[in-house]
């Protein structure tokens, strides 16, 4: 064994003792389990019967069953289908709680007016950085 590789394996033990053991599925909550599990069974049978199809469920919050219903009632095909489900697994339920935290958004979006308004009041706020957060990007628009 090289020195090289001695202090890799070295650094990697160090690092694992240093590392907190991190609990596999979240045991410690059963109802977010059971929330998943519902969410999963709910699309695929909406995908299988139809986005009108009933599902009951006593794991899934009303507002989060309100939300997926409205969405549903617009979906015509499976990617709408599938996009009514999209972030709802995305809820914590803190233990104690009866209703799980708002979601946190996969994805935001701002329109043009929500960003010249922004790049307005940045150059009111800060008049001495006016103009620096008006920016072009460059390139393909891939994100790395």
């Amino acid at each position: 064994m090289t020195t090289w590789t001695r202090m890799k394996e070295e650094d990697k033990e160090a690092a694992a003792e240093r590392m907190p053991e991190i609990p596999q599925g979240n045991p410690q909550n059963p109802q977010q389990k059971a929330m998943l599990d519902d969410l999963a069974r709910w699309e695929r049978k909406a995908l299988n019967k139809g986005p009108d199809c009933e599902f009951e469920s006593d794991c899934i919050p009303d507002s989060v069953r309100a939300d997926i219903v409205a969405a549903l009632a617009l979906a015509t095909t499976p990617s709408e289908i599938k996009a009514a489900f999209r972030g709802k697994a995305v809820r914590f339920i803190p233990e104690g709680a009866e209703e799980p935290l708002p979601p946190v958004p996969g994805e935001v979006g701002f329109s043009d007016a929500e960003i010249e308004q922004a790049l307005a009041l940045w150059d009111e706020i800060m008049p001495q950085y006016r103009g620096m957060l008006d920016a072009e990007g460059q390139g393909d628009g891939e994100q790395y």
